[in-house]
């Protein structure tokens, strides 16, 4: 896997990814690292048609565009994916080895002294920047998934909206904090036994949002390769707004692709939450904005540039 658009990188093997009996077995390279899945190799059928999301809580609105369409066949090799996101206490660790930044967590009195409270120790990390991620994932020898291979994991090879399944989420799920405010927390990694996947992939439904590898571009769905595709080489730019079909706007400020539960962002009318969004669900984030993330890796050579100051 290459992360393109970088003037020096460095090379690190990353080991087979043979899949066997799933889920598989604990990574052994370091004491503290997260249990990976092997996820299989294969095709799976990736977006969905355009249609607008359900409006599962009142007072919520659906997000006027669908940049998940069309749906469209995916083919990707075999890899590895972190069972549950990155914690507090395994950020720490980066921290202290003198990789990891603690700089973005700063920003938040939430997630100012989290790296030394031990009520955060099991919880996800959260409000870290595309390049602390990037540089943790590195430092442990993987790297984000991509975009493909997020939904792949979430979605298996049987196309299901959820996680667990077709099924609409709980209302217990649907309430679950999914974000660090006030006093508001994510439940520990791995503590909701309906959000797990039948591979053994945790937290890809009710817990903080993800980075992923890619760019984020609301049309590269209509252009995608079919076989491991990797998002745009470049940042995506767009006028604002700019319509996508059927009174649909999207835009695109150079952001980052981001997976998983969105917290709501919009006031008044526009006012959207995308806690109870399908698996299909994308959404964008600006690199120097914070969320959470977990690790991938697979069978292939990984060159990576140097994370820190960049991306921020």
């Amino acid at each position: 896997m290459r992360i393109r658009i970088v003037a020096i990188a460095t090379v690190i093997s990353i080991s087979g990814c043979q899949c066997g009996p799933l889920p598989c077995e604990t990574d052994s390279r370091g004491e503290g690292m997260t249990a990976d899945v092997c996820i299989p190799g294969g095709s799976f059928e990736m977006g969905h048609e355009k249609l607008p999301l359900p409006k599962l809580r009142e007072g919520y609105t659906s997000m006027p565009r669908n940049d998940w369409a069309p749906a469209h066949t995916v083919t990707l090799k075999p890899f590895h994916i972190d069972s549950h996101e990155v914690t507090w206490g395994q950020y720490r660790a980066c921290v202290e080895a003198g990789r990891c930044s603690t700089e973005a967590l700063q920003r938040y009195p939430e997630t100012r002294n989290a790296l030394s409270d031990p009520a955060f120790e099991n919880l996800p990390v959260d409000k870290v920047t595309f390049a602390d991620a990037l540089t943790y994932c590195t430092w442990v020898g993987k790297r984000l998934p991509t975009e493909a291979e997020w939904e792949r994991a979430a979605r298996g090879t049987n196309g299901r909206d959820y996680p667990w399944g077709n099924a609409p989420p709980s209302q217990e799920l649907l309430e679950t904090p999914v974000s660090y405010v006030g006093s508001q927390r994510p439940g520990q990694v791995g503590s909701h036994p309906e959000d797990v996947t039948p591979e053994g992939v945790s937290d890809l439904f009710a817990s903080v949002s993800e980075w992923v590898l890619d760019y984020y571009d609301p049309f590269y769905y209509q252009k995608s390769p079919s076989d491991d595709p990797m998002g745009p080489e470049a940042p995506v730019f767009l006028e604002e707004p700019h319509e996508y079909g059927q009174g649909n706007w999207v835009s695109s400020r150079g952001e980052r692709a981001v997976r998983g539960s969105l917290p709501s962002r919009f006031g008044g009318d526009d006012w959207e939450d995308s806690r109870g969004a399908p698996a299909w669900f994308r959404g964008a984030e600006e690199p120097g904005f914070g969320n959470g993330f977990r690790c991938a890796r697979d069978d292939r050579p990984l060159e990576v540039p140097p994370a820190k100051g960049l991306w921020r």
